[in-house]
């Protein structure tokens, strides 16, 4: 375990701070999308399509925003929770946990 993170806190750190910043994150995604209003722009290749007018995702094509707030639900419901619950077994030395930080890891 020494050789992946140095000392084994760290790597337990850096696991429960990677998961807390991704959920809050992915929570602004999520949650802060706007009011999913959208106005039909041109691009400057002549390409019409719609563009979201607020929130987070705003300035963006629709189908931009569906990609992104699923990408954000599956980090807060899936990669968040499981960086948090690997975190403490990281810290005792378990290589199942190191993996699996190490796997939300490669994830961001």
């Amino acid at each position: 375990m020494d050789r992946l993170f140095g000392r084994q806190g760290t790597g337990a750190t850096l696991a429960a701070l990677l998961g807390i910043l991704g959920a809050i994150a992915a929570a602004f995604g999520v949650f802060g999308r706007g009011d999913g209003a959208f106005v039909t722009v041109t691009s400057a290749r002549g390409e019409v399509y719609e563009m979201a007018t607020s929130g987070v995702y705003a300035f963006n094509a629709r189908q931009l925003v569906a990609e992104g707030v699923g990408w954000d639900v599956f980090t807060l419901v899936v990669v968040a929770p499981l960086l948090l619950a690997a975190a403490p077994f990281v810290a005792r030395g378990s290589l199942r946990a190191t993996i699996m930080a190490l796997g939300g890891f490669g994830y961001f």
